[in-house]
């Protein structure tokens, strides 16, 4: 793992927005100094069927991310097949405790076009973050 030589903790916390992908929560305390210690949004795949056991959220989860002042989560796949009934899952479990939302499938089908397959949880973020007015968006620890 290569950001372990960053130390880069404390420069990542600094940004206004802390944005982490699918199962990088919660955070280790022993990382804080290399990963940060804040999340504001998560985008997460919510896509049980191709990692299972993954991407699983439960109530407990959900209370626990709470706590941790997630602020929003971010479903890097649109609401259609297959990621419907998962994306379902995942609001029924969440219970409105957590506002989330759902990448634009017009982007989405926009984004397949392009690459000529399925992206991955990070591309989507990247191409749904750029869809806002940002002024800066700082990358790390995102390989491809």
């Amino acid at each position: 793992m290569y950001l372990k030589d960053l130390n880069n903790g404390k420069n990542i916390d600094q940004y206004d927005v802390v944005v982490r992908l699918n199962t990088a929560l919660p955070l280790k305390e022993s990382m804080s100094e290399i990963l940060g210690t804040r999340t504001d949004i998560l985008y997460n795949s919510m896509n049980t069927s191709d990692f299972p056991g993954q991407n699983n959220f439960s109530p407990r989860l959900i209370d626990k991310l709470k706590k941790n002042n997630l602020k929003y989560i971010a479903c890097s796949y649109p609401f259609t097949h297959p990621f419907d009934m998962d994306i379902l899952k995942f609001i029924q479990i969440n219970e409105s405790k957590i506002p989330y939302h759902i990448i634009d499938i017009v982007l989405y089908r926009y984004l397949i076009y392009i690459i000529k397959s399925r992206p991955y949880t990070g591309t989507c973020a990247i191409i749904d973050l750029l869809s806002y007015p940002i002024k800066e968006l700082y990358i790390t620890g995102v390989d491809c």
